[in-house]
């Protein structure tokens, strides 16, 4: 009975850690066709405690950044998108704009610090007006979490966008009046007397264009965004605020108020003043159109990413890799002019997958969703291989694998794995590069901390 009674202390030591819910004697295992399979699965997880240190019980192995908005094409507009050069629009980076104390005020008293806020305003997209026109950075919430503010120009994903600023760059605080001290990634204006920001001018722009704007998080914070999120104006994550006009703005120039929360997850406080910025026309501000009139499209992009056992020290995650991607149409309804999520009209999801890359010696089948996969061939190469597919759910990854056990006469189904298990699969954006063979995945280890 020494094999058995080996069996029966490595499952003994995952029960421990809730793998596994007995750990009784030899007899509980002794008629288990699966002891060898659950042996391996045994050794993988120890091995990969060992490699990343211990697992939080609710650590989700879903790393991708989520959905992201953008204005759809219409017939119209196809052929000219489909020309449009890759590329952005450089700002004039003008001198410091000193922020008036009424200014700061008003967004402290009307964005209050952890409160609900996002009903103040509603999701909306903008028209590039015949003029010049001015972004400055202001006023920046208690948030760690960093970011870069983009600009959208143009409709489908062939949009020119263009990274403006970047948290903190040339946002200066000042407690006397005189000794301007640069904001760093973890400082706020909460409690600031002297706010001052550089200016961002734009010149000679598509004139009557659609354009939106987003934060995209370059270090996001477990419960809060994961990094890649794009908290658009088209998605409700940005508000538009009527504030009274700063006195050192001329008369002639129109003024808007935008604030953006950066956190779409479960701790997200909503309250729309992480960064706040000011629009000033030369003589107009971007026209703001509300969503209800724009053809906006939500779109679901992962990357998944597998280990096949084949090894049970080996984490690569490089074994199987495939892409999928999701997109429906949305139409935003509002209430008394306030947009309620709850009414949001969608249209049916149109899906893909690609499968990008095979590193394993044992054939597979891949079901996503519908979609199956069978007996696929092995191998070391990379693949474009697409095709369409049904009812796969980003919120559950209902992706799994199927795929023989060597010397044995079983197969092993690999699902995507529960919250704080050892995974087998996990999900990433599409821009995260699968390892090369027997390298162990390079950002895993700080993503889980």
């Amino acid at each position: 009975m020494k094999k058995f009674n080996k069996l029966a202390y490595a499952l003994c030591s995952l029960a421990v850690a809730g793998t596994f819910s007995s750990c009784n004697d030899d007899y509980n295992y002794k008629y288990d066709e699966n002891y060898e399979e659950k042996l391996v699965l045994a050794q993988y997880e120890e091995n990969f405690k060992k490699k990343f240190g211990e697992i939080s019980s609710d650590q989700s192995w879903d790393f991708s950044s989520g959905s992201t908005y953008y204005l759809a094409d219409n017939d119209a507009d196809k052929s000219k998108n489909q020309t449009r050069a890759a590329g952005s629009y450089t700002p004039v980076v003008k001198d410091y704009y000193e922020v008036e104390n009424s200014t700061l005020y008003a967004i402290t008293t009307m964005l209050k610090e952890h409160e609900n806020n996002s009903k103040i305003g509603k999701p909306f997209g903008l028209k590039v007006p015949s003029n010049n026109f001015s972004i400055i950075p202001i006023y920046q919430g208690e948030a760690s979490m960093e970011w870069t503010l983009h600009m959208v120009v143009g409709k489908g994903e062939n949009a020119i966008d263009t990274e403006i600023w970047s948290k903190s760059e040339g946002i200066q605080t000042s407690s006397d009046g005189i000794n301007w001290v640069d904001l760093n990634t973890n400082s706020n204006t909460l409690s600031a007397n002297m706010v001052r920001a550089k200016e961002f001018t734009f010149e000679n722009m598509p004139v009557g264009e659609s354009m939106y704007f987003y934060l995209e998080i370059t270090k996001g914070e477990k419960y809060y965004a994961n990094t890649g999120a794009q908290m658009s104006s088209l998605a409700g994550m940005m508000h538009a605020f009527n504030v009274a006009r700063p006195s050192n703005i001329p008369s002639n120039k129109e003024v808007m108020i935008i604030g953006c929360e950066d956190s779409n997850l479960l701790l997200s406080d909503y309250d729309m003043n992480d960064v706040v910025f000011m629009v000033v026309g030369d003589p107009f501000v971007p026209e703001i159109i509300d969503v209800e009139n724009l053809d906006v499209v939500e779109k679901v992009a992962k990357r998944y990413m597998v280990e096949d056992l084949g090894t049970t020290d080996d984490f690569d995650f490089n074994d199987i890799v495939f892409d999928v991607t999701a997109w429906r149409d949305v139409r935003y309804v509002s209430i008394n002019g306030v947009v309620d999520p709850s009414l949001n009209m969608y249209g049916p999801w149109h899906q893909n997958s690609v499968l990008k890359h095979v590193g394993g010696v044992l054939p597979f089948t891949l079901t996503i969703g519908d979609l199956v996969i069978a007996d696929h061939a092995p191998g070391y190469k990379d693949l474009n291989e697409g095709r369409e597919v049904w009812n796969w759910d980003p919120e559950k990854n209902n992706v799994s694998i199927k795929l023989p056990r060597a010397n044995t006469s079983h197969m092993l189904n690999i699902e995507f794995p529960q919250k704080g298990s050892a995974p087998l699969i996990i999900a990433t954006d599409q821009n995260r590069k699968w390892m090369a063979e027997r390298v162990t995945i390079d950002w895993l280890g700080e993503a889980l901390k």
